[in-house]
């Protein structure tokens, strides 16, 4: 019988596809948004909580002296980004960044919050990875009629207040935050919007500073009777000549710990003192008669105290 035909080879797997592309980067770094175009929704980068009341781009003054600013910032007096409170009363107005950003930025812009029923205003950052908003900035009440500007160092801010590392405070999304009050007049308002990219302001640690050399020891002396002693001054690494009188000007004294030198030159006093002696009593028997009452010297060495003495006895 013919064999069986052979089977076909397998076929080959089917391609794997391409890589997703990383999503884009909604939040423009190291621009500043002047709220002077329209579509500035899209050009900062941040989000309205659809479920509040949203802020406005307003070119026009604010409807009532009394609150709100009359123009944008002095930098860019066109427009200017407007929570109203007027007919807002106990509402949130909210901004959140599109997408979880690096933390290592810095956030600026200009604010106005003025009027007797001003309210509260929050800047608020999430973790990458949790749900809890933590509030970074607050500004409450009528902080006076004019443009201020706000300026926080996100990473650092949670470092230095969260106890965060920097691995932690790594990634995460930014809400600007403001909540009116029962009263009308309390319009909050902000222009010229930043969030601006730069590596970690900490300066690397001094240096320790260099040691001071050890004093140097004490030298005493016996010069014509008069003792001198050295001392090094802590103060430039100078010497000071201290000169005072030895009363006793047959005493040699040596300081405790002396070394070597020190003890040859007490030895070799002692010996010429030894001699000295030997040679005045010597004369002293010699020449004065025998009933006569002699004198001589004894030595005495107190090894505590480092004296030799001659005395009379």
């Amino acid at each position: 019988p013919p064999s069986p035909p052979p089977s076909p080879p397998p076929s080959p797997p089917p391609p794997s596809p391409p890589p997703s592309p990383p999503p884009p980067v909604c939040v423009r770094f190291d621009t500043i948004e002047t709220f002077d175009s329209e579509d500035w929704l899209v050009k900062s980068g941040f989000v309205m909580d659809t479920g509040q009341v949203p802020f406005e781009r307003r070119t026009t003054p604010a409807s009532n002296a009394l609150t709100g600013p009359t123009s944008g910032s002095p930098s860019s007096p066109e427009a200017f980004l407007y929570a109203q409170a007027s007919g807002n009363e106990n509402k949130e107005f909210i901004l959140t960044t599109c997408a979880p950003i690096r933390l290592d930025v810095t956030i600026a812009f200009n604010y106005h919050l003025f009027g007797s029923g001003a309210g509260r205003f929050r800047l608020d950052v999430q973790i990458e990875g949790t749900t809890q908003w933590i509030n970074i900035e607050q500004l409450d009440g009528n902080q006076g009629n004019s443009w201020k500007v706000f300026s926080v160092y996100v990473q650092q801010w949670l470092i230095d207040n969260e106890g965060l590392t920097e691995a932690q405070a790594d990634r995460g999304m930014l809400r600007l935050y403001y909540r009116s009050t029962s009263s009308s007049l309390g319009d909050f308002a902000l222009d010229d919007l930043i969030i601006a990219r730069f590596a970690s302001p900490n300066p690397p640690p001094s240096p320790p500073p260099p040691r001071s050399p050890p004093p140097l020891p004490l030298e005493p002396a016996l010069i014509n009777g008069d003792a001198i002693r050295h001392e090094a001054s802590a103060e430039g690494g100078r010497s000071k000549r201290e000169l005072w009188p030895d009363r006793r000007r047959d005493a040699i004294t040596t300081p405790r710990g002396t070394g070597p030198s020190d003890v040859w030159t007490v030895a070799g006093a002692v010996a010429v003192l030894v001699l000295l002696a030997g040679v005045v009593g010597l004369i002293l028997g010699t020449l004065w008669p025998t009933k006569q009452r002699r004198r001589s010297t004894q030595l005495r060495y107190s090894n505590e105290s480092g004296t030799v003495e001659l005395e009379p006895v």
